[in-house]
């Protein structure tokens, strides 16, 4: 993993405080919090690079990355595109991600 080792939250082992990528699979009760408070709050976290927002209900993937210090956001909508990580080496098809949900 690049940016060093994983910092745990006190003796935690289930927290951590240096994350890099960050998935979260949006509801309607939750969906304002993630795409606004929690993104502000993980883009803060020196060494943060990715956040993917997963919503459960239609292909949609928003993936927000940090750019030259700017946030960035790729919407990917259609079953054929894949998610490219830049902190990681995967390609993840969104076919792969709904598999099974008919929408």
């Amino acid at each position: 993993m690049t940016g060093g080792e994983l910092q745990f939250y006190g003796n935690r082992s289930d927290v951590i405080t240096n994350p890099q990528v960050i998935f979260e699979v949006l509801s309607k009760r939750t969906e304002g919090l993630d795409k606004g408070e929690k993104l502000d709050g993980y883009f803060s976290i020196l060494g943060f690079r990715e956040y993917i927002l997963i919503d459960q209900q239609r292909p949609l993937v928003s993936h927000y990355t940090r750019v030259n210090g700017d946030i960035v956001r790729h919407d990917l909508l259609l079953l054929d595109d894949s998610l490219h990580f830049k902190t990681i080496p995967v390609e993840l098809p969104l076919a792969e991600i709904y598999r099974g949900i008919h929408a």
